[in-house]
């Protein structure tokens, strides 16, 4: 019982860090405590994984060369106007 309340722990720890430890932005200290769970943690292992391929990803839409359309822009932008209209903020 005390191994599977380690456990949790550390994925609670881990969990709210993953992000952190794609990015880089970590002491080493922390950066090794989420790497072992990580080897042990299936899901963690996961959620790095999937994190490192939307970074990755991400940099690609940099690259683009094309303006977004208008149209997709004017959607974009109506569709916020509503949202802040639903929510009472102030035009």
């Amino acid at each position: 019982m005390l191994r599977f309340r380690s456990f949790q722990r550390e994925h609670r720890f881990a969990q709210a860090r993953l992000s952190r430890l794609v990015d880089g932005d970590l002491s080493r200290r922390t950066r090794l405590r989420l790497a072992r769970h990580v080897e042990e943690c299936p899901d963690c292992s996961r959620g790095v994984q999937v994190l490192r391929a939307l970074v990755r990803r991400s940099g690609l839409l940099g690259t683009q060369t094309d303006p977004m359309p208008e149209a997709v822009l004017a959607r974009f932008r109506d569709r916020a106007q509503q949202e802040a209209q639903m929510a009472g903020e102030p035009q």
